[in-house]
């Protein structure tokens, strides 16, 4: 790139979250070895990490989820996806914890992930953003990791 007087790239943008781990099969080695970011797209899992998700009901009317064409929404819907969401929102509430800090704390605890892109409707919202930003106990990391992996 810089032959061609180009700036050289900075960041890569996978989806990576608790639930969509795939970045952890070369991308994360790759942007260590290239001195790249990852900035994680869909970090809340295509909506599945949020209090709008109810595990066995339809999705929400409005969430990504029930906008997504049916052939991909079966994919975040199968039994397997839909237990692995159900195990972290079990273990959110058994710390006192929102499900949206504990997956973008767990994010944000890789150390190639340079930020993770929020949004945010209400101040509660806001609120569990802003304590992303606390590291996680090596415990939770562990606990995260077993529950999705």
């Amino acid at each position: 790139m810089a032959a061609l007087g180009q700036q050289p790239f900075r960041s890569v943008q996978n989806q990576y979250s608790l639930l969509a781990r795939d970045p952890e099969d070369g991308v994360l080695a790759a942007c260590d070895e290239l001195g790249l970011g990852l900035l994680p797209y869909y970090p809340l899992a295509n909506g599945m990490l949020t209090d709008k998700f109810v595990p066995g009901a339809p999705p929400a009317e409005g969430t990504r989820l029930a906008k997504m064409p049916e052939n991909r929404r079966g994919h975040w819907l199968g039994e397997e996806m839909v237990d692995r969401a159900s195990a972290v929102h079990t273990f959110a509430r058994s710390i006192n914890t929102p499900v949206l800090t504990l997956a973008f704390s767990w994010l944000l605890s890789h150390p190639q992930v340079s930020s993770v892109i929020a949004g945010a409707s209400n101040a509660e919202q806001i609120a569990a953003n802003v304590a992303a930003v606390r590291a996680l106990s090596p415990e939770v990391i562990a606990e995260l990791n077993r529950l999705t992996a």
